[in-house]
């Protein structure tokens, strides 16, 4: 599982599922609690996920993000 993490603080996991491949894509969720996020810019960090079983330059189990999608509400 991945380690999610906002601006430095844990936030949550993207969770791998048994039997997929580079073709299988899954929509995950991670709810951000309030005060992680900044007024401006944000960094968003995806830790890697080691294998099971690593050798010489294959140590990593390999994924995919795309569509990152972050819905807000601002306090006025």
């Amino acid at each position: 599982d991945a380690e999610v993490k906002i601006n430095g603080k844990s936030v949550g996991k993207i969770y791998s599922y048994e039997g997929a491949n580079p073709n299988h894509w899954f929509t995950q969720i991670i709810n951000i609690g309030a005060g992680i996020l900044k007024d401006g810019d944000n960094e968003l960090e995806v830790e890697a996920v080691d294998l099971p079983n690593p050798s010489a330059g294959d140590l990593y189990n390999d994924f995919y993000i795309r569509d990152v999608v972050c819905f807000f509400q601002r306090e006025d």
